[in-house]
């Protein structure tokens, strides 16, 4: 299931990326790695935590065991969050700088002001 929506993040992150007219294999990328990425960090806190709370507060050690699927709920809800901001900004179709005419070129008459 989390590699079916990993592949999705790819997918649509390339599909919103070439619509606004940015970088569609950077931005599949930078989508698909943020929704792994953010599951990873979240997972990787809530274990830190629970093997800091099992060595230094005794908590019980089959905590972890206990907490395997609500730590990956909430990898997933982490990892949905931070693509649906990705998305966000790939939304934002970029503005392209106005360009403005340069002023007329000097007019030169042969007097001089000196």
């Amino acid at each position: 299931m989390l590699i079916f929506l990993a592949i999705l993040a790819f997918v649509w992150g390339y599909k919103k990326a070439k619509r606004t007219g940015r970088s569609p294999g950077l931005w599949s990328l930078i989508c698909g790695f943020t929704f792994l990425g953010a599951q990873i960090l979240v997972s990787i806190a809530c274990a830190s935590v629970i093997a800091i709370g099992i060595t230094f507060f005794g908590w019980r050690e089959d905590l972890l065991e206990k907490l395997y699927y609500p730590v990956g709920v909430l990898g997933l809800v982490a990892g949905i969050i931070s693509l649906l901001i990705v998305f966000s900004y790939l939304d934002k179709v970029p503005k392209v700088p106005a360009f403005s005419m340069p002023p007329a070129p000097p007019q030169f008459d042969g007097s001089d002001d000196l």
